[in-house]
């Protein structure tokens, strides 16, 4: 019951944020990131037109090589390539790289893996 309350005032503070998860692969999509390189122009904004691509997950704002992420969702490759040409059109996009993914491995020595005791 101890670990119950715990978990639930982890919750509630938000230092936990639960979220349910769609398994896309079992749906049939294809997942991927796009790495969207920009020349100028207000990122924010930028953001905000990428993010509401239908097929687009999410993005995220990043400092380093590529200003935007996105994770990208499609079936059909034609779906991608509509995706990544409508985003090559913005005049600010200097350049754009996209992978697939594959697969994924879990790290056994993720600190934030709780597979021992909790708290």
């Amino acid at each position: 019951m101890k670990i119950q309350k715990r978990v639930r005032n982890l919750t509630y503070s938000q230092s936990i944020i639960v979220r349910p998860t769609i398994n896309y692969e079992k749906f049939g999509f294809k997942m991927g990131m796009l790495h969207i390189y920009l020349r100028e122009g207000n990122i924010d904004e930028i953001a905000t037109r990428v993010r509401e691509i239908e097929g687009i997950e999410f993005v995220e704002v990043h400092i380093g090589n590529s200003d935007i992420i996105g994770k990208v969702l499609y079936k059909y490759s034609k779906e991608l390539l509509n995706i990544t040409s409508h985003i090559r059109k913005t005049r600010t996009v200097e350049k754009l790289v996209w992978s697939e993914m594959i697969y994924r491995i879990y790290s056994k020595n993720n600190p934030f893996q709780f597979t021992k005791k909790v708290i």
